[in-house]
This record gives structure tokens, sequence and C-alpha cells, in this order.
């Protein structure tokens, strides 16, 4: 439940990343610790992913505010954004194989 709603709403933020930025981008994948104190958020992006990732980064505040919000928690994971390298590698496979 927490892994889907921090996608949700990490891919909201996602869209609001300027084009000129990055081309666009999207959220591969959650990981959530099982303690709830870590949440991995994989990004993908056409070009720079890394710009994608640093854009979510400054904003992780707010995106925990709003998990907070709708969980009505008050403990909310770390937010750590990271360039989803398996989009990366199938491409380059896919590339091999053609």
């Amino acid at each position: 439940m927490v892994a889907s709603l921090i996608r949700t709403l990490a891919g909201g933020l996602a869209r609001e990343i300027p084009m000129k930025e990055c081309s666009i981008v999207s959220v591969t994948d959650v990981q959530v610790s099982s303690d709830l104190s870590v949440a991995k958020i994989y990004i993908s992006a056409l070009e720079q992913p890394e710009k994608a990732c640093a854009f979510l980064a400054k904003r992780k505040g707010e995106l925990r505010a709003l998990i907070a919000a709708e969980l009505h928690a008050h403990h909310v994971p770390v937010l750590r954004f990271l360039v989803d390298e398996r989009t990366e590698k199938g491409n380059r496979l896919d590339e091999l194989l053609k």
C-alpha cells in the first residue's frame, strides 16, 4: 500500500518536471523497506535521468508531506531517488540482439 501511494504521488510530481530539463519521466519501481524507514524510488527518463532524480530530490519534503497526509502518519520513509539502470540495460540488450 505504501509503495503504491509513493509511486502515484512521485509520478504526479515527475509530470511537473519541465520538458526542457528532461524528456518523459516515469517512476518504474518503488521499494519500501520492511520497517518503512526508507523508500527507494526508481526513475526512468528518455534523456538526462540524473536531472530528473535531482529535481525530485529537491522536492522530497513536499512529497513526504503528501504521503504523511494520505497515510495519516507521523513517520514517513526517507525517500531516495535512483536512476533505474534496468531500463538502460534492457535497451542495450535489445540493440545487441538486433
